[in-house]
């Protein structure tokens, strides 16, 4: 399940508890051959008819409103498999052509429950420490068990292993690593963050914005920020806990709020840290504090993003975005 996945899920199942909603969760368990999502990937489907997320290019999506009504009537879970091997007629003679076969699972979930499967999915995504979920698809279909990443999975026979795996009594579990939600650090709220954090939201990521002028955090109210704080220049260590964070980017355009700020994430295991402006300025602030050349950096990139080309904070916050996420699809 990918960040952005999460936060639509979280984002909506939020919005559905308010209400009381009933709600069913849908998991590829099993895909062979070419499929549009793979095993992992979810999709909420309310009582009201409305469905978030995609298993499929949508070609799927209607049929599996039927099946969640289904669910929703019985409370009893259940597997649904779709063979669109057959690239001249594919399921209800929509051609679809994808040239492969997914499993799913529906299973009903209860907002009311403090303790369903989505609760525990939103506590992984928001925490910081992986686990593990494991969903049963042949068997007690959508029995499941997650689990912290130092623990054993509860089901004899299965491993710390992604994929379909056969437990000891014969009933076969899809096995999926979960990740927290990227944490990211941006250090500045000048006019040129806004576009920035917006598309770091659609990606599924958190943002914490730090500054030293309170005039600019004002303008950050409103924008999709999990925390902006009020830090003086050569504070950061201090008031924030660095190492939480999977990724900094220094844009304050404040020449002695950079240079601090670089020092503390160096000093920090932060593993990916982007500044803003040319090359020869990042340089200057290494040697100013001593540091090992740029060259010799590998956690430093500057200037920050991709060359994509274009002007403006809106092309220069696809190509931060393009860049961090080029990074942590390797490095998570």
């Amino acid at each position: 399940m990918t960040p952005a996945d999460y936060r639509q899920l979280v984002e909506h199942y939020r919005a559905y508890k308010q209400r009381g909603v009933q709600l069913v969760l849908v998991t590829v368990v099993e895909t062979i051959g070419s499929t549009y999502r793979k095993a992992g990937a979810h999709m909420l489907i309310s009582d009201e008819g409305a469905s978030h997320g995609l298993v499929s290019g949508g070609c799927l999506e209607g049929n599996l409103l039927m099946h969640a009504q289904k669910v929703l009537q019985t409370g009893k879970a259940t597997l649904v498999e779709y063979d669109l091997m057959n690239e001249d007629e594919g399921p209800w003679g929509l051609s679809i052509g994808c040239n492969g076969i997914v499993r799913l699972v529906l299973q009903q979930v209860d907002p009311a429950d403090s303790n369903n499967l989505i609760e525990r999915l939103v506590q992984v995504a928001e925490g910081d420490q992986p686990a593990w979920l494991a969903v049963c698809a042949e068997g007690d279909i959508g029995q499941w068990c997650l689990i912290a990443e130092s623990e054993n999975l509860p089901v004899a026979g299965l491993g710390q292993n992604a994929g379909m795996q056969e437990a000891t009594d014969g009933s076969r579990w899809m096995v999926q690593k979960l990740k927290p939600l990227p944490s990211i650090l941006v250090v500045g709220a000048g006019p040129d963050v806004p576009p920035l954090l917006q598309q770091m939201h659609r990606q599924g990521w958190r943002v914490t914005v730090a500054d030293h002028r309170p005039a600019y955090l004002q303008r950050m109210a409103g924008q999709p920020t999990e925390h902006a704080n009020l830090v003086k220049v050569g504070q950061l260590a201090k008031r924030l806990e660095l190492d939480q964070f999977d990724a900094a980017i220094l844009m304050s355009h404040h020449l002695e709020a950079d240079r601090t700020g670089l020092a503390d994430l160096l000093g920090s295991t932060v593993p990916y840290i982007g500044m803003l402006g040319p090359r020869a300025r990042a340089q200057q602030l290494l040697e100013n504090l001593g540091a090992e050349p740029l060259d010799q950096q590998p956690r430093v990139h500057a200037p920050v993003g991709l060359d994509l080309g274009g002007e403006g904070a809106e092309a220069i916050a696809l190509s931060i975005v393009a860049q961090l996420q080029n990074f942590l699809s390797k490095s998570r």
